[in-house]
């Protein structure tokens, strides 16, 4: 794992190997991440999200709680996932994009 800080990652973080994690960033507690995540800084990960392999969050990007993030996804910067939304495998979501409570992106 890489840790650009100052960084937090607070305790039940479940990390897989070869994470970035970018300056400032923050990942709350019960949050799962899998091999080859790059986040981006200011990144905040809230509780209980899941991000799968080889995904990479864009700068200044928030994941709200109860979130799943697939494999291989990207998204861009200045994004805001809602609470309880899930991002497909392979989904690409641009900069500045707002993602509803509950939704899906396929």
């Amino acid at each position: 794992m890489s840790l650009l800080f100052p960084s937090t990652i607070n305790r039940d973080v479940l990390m897989g190997d070869d994470i970035i994690i970018g300056e400032e960033s923050y990942i709350t507690k019960e949050a799962q991440i899998g091999d080859g995540v790059t986040l981006g800084d200011r990144v905040t990960i809230a509780k209980n999200v899941f991000i799968g392999a080889k995904t990479s969050i864009g700068d200044d990007t928030l994941v709200k709680k109860d979130s799943v993030i697939g494999m291989n996804v990207t998204t861009g910067a200045r994004v805001v996932i809602g609470i309880g939304v899930t991002v497909l495998d392979g989904a690409i979501v641009a900069d500045d994009s707002v993602i509803p409570n509950g939704g899906a992106v396929p």
